[in-house]
C-alpha cells in the first residue's frame, strides 16, 4: 500500500489520474485516501472471472454504481483459510494439499 500511495502521489504530481486493476476488496481504501484514483475496477463474481472473491468475507458488490469501504479494522475483510487450505495444490503433487500423503 505504501508503494501504491507513493503511485498516487506522482500521478497527482503530473494531474495523472489512475485506475485500479481487479481485488476491489483492497483497492477501495486507496481510493477512499487518493484523490486521484479515477476508478476501482470491479468483476462480478457471477462472471467467473476472478475467482479470489470465494476466499473473501466480505465480498464487495456495487451499490448504485459504488463500492462501500469497509468499516473494520485493518482491510475489513476476512480470508476463509479453511477454504484457502481445501483449494490448495501442492506444487509437487497433483493431490489437494490435507489429502494425505
Amino acid at each position: 500500500f505504501s508503494e501504491a500511495r507513493r503511485i498516487a502521489a506522482l500521478a497527482a504530481t503530473w494531474g495523472i489520474p489512475l485506475s485500479t486493476h481487479v481485488y476491489p476488496e483492497l483497492h477501495l481504501h486507496l481510493a477512499a485516501a487518493e484523490t486521484g484514483v479515477l476508478a476501482v475496477e470491479y468483476t462480478d463474481p457471477q462472471a467467473g472471472i476472478d475467482l479470489c472473491h470465494q476466499f473473501l468475507d466480505p465480498v464487495a458488490r456495487p451499490v448504485a454504481g459504488e463500492l462501500a469501504v469497509p468499516d473494520r479494522p485493518g482491510l475489513g475483510i476476512d480470508i476463509d483459510w479453511d477454504l484457502v487450505t481445501a483449494r490448495s495444490v501442492n506444487r509437487f503433487s497433483t493431490r489437494p494439499a490435507g489429502a494425505g500423503s
